[in-house]
């Protein structure tokens, strides 16, 4: 598929998630059937100011910590 056509698609996809208003959970399963889990993890991490990473790790460290209570 040649860059012009794919891009096409894409924002084809885009609007049509805008349209029915796509929720993270149903984000999360499309990254999953996409088999593109560990990639879009990576980049978000690397593309995000470390801050917001330590946050997320903090969040996950505490429900851990309570879990194991």
């Amino acid at each position: 598929m040649n860059g012009e056509i794919k891009m096409g698609a894409v924002n084809r996809a885009i609007e049509d998630f805008k349209r029915i208003d796509i929720d993270g959970e149903t984000m999360q399963y499309i990254i999953e059937k996409l088999g593109m889990e560990k990639q879009m993890l990576r980049q978000l991490v690397l593309s995000n100011h470390i801050n917001e990473t330590v946050e997320v790790l903090d969040e996950l460290q505490f429900e851990v910590h309570n879990k194991l209570r």
